[in-house]
């Protein structure tokens, strides 16, 4: 889960696009894909159970470009998701999103109850 796409993801229309993200071999090297995949193959992610998405769907040079409204639906629409979908797990892509979305600081990075 990101805040919402950067501009050259957008662009690419695939997640985790740009020349320097380490997104996809770190995926892979984690075990949870069978093989190396690449921003182009962000679809075949489906395949074996992992899904993306963003809590705003506008593509910005930075989530600083946000507005609080943006950023306040964005966060119920991503509730509902999740709530429809029941993933075994919500993996939110750095400590800044999760907190946005809880609506608080978090002081520990432990295991948190949504």
């Amino acid at each position: 889960i990101g805040i919402n796409p950067g501009l050259f993801a957008a662009y690419k229309g695939h997640h985790y696009a740009g020349p320097g993200n380490h997104f996809w071999k770190c995926l892979y090297l984690s075990g949870l894909t069978p093989q190396q995949m690449s921003a182009d193959e962000d679809y075949k992610l489906l395949q074996v159970g992992i899904g993306f998405t963003n809590m705003v769907q506008r593509a910005t040079k930075g989530s600083a470009d946000l507005t609080r409204k943006e950023i306040k639906e964005g966060s119920q629409i991503l509730l509902e998701k999740l709530r429809k979908f029941r993933p075994k797990i919500a993996v939110f892509n750095g400590k800044l999103i999760y907190e946005v979305f809880r609506g608080r600081k978090i002081s520990n990075l432990g295991d948190n109850q949504m």
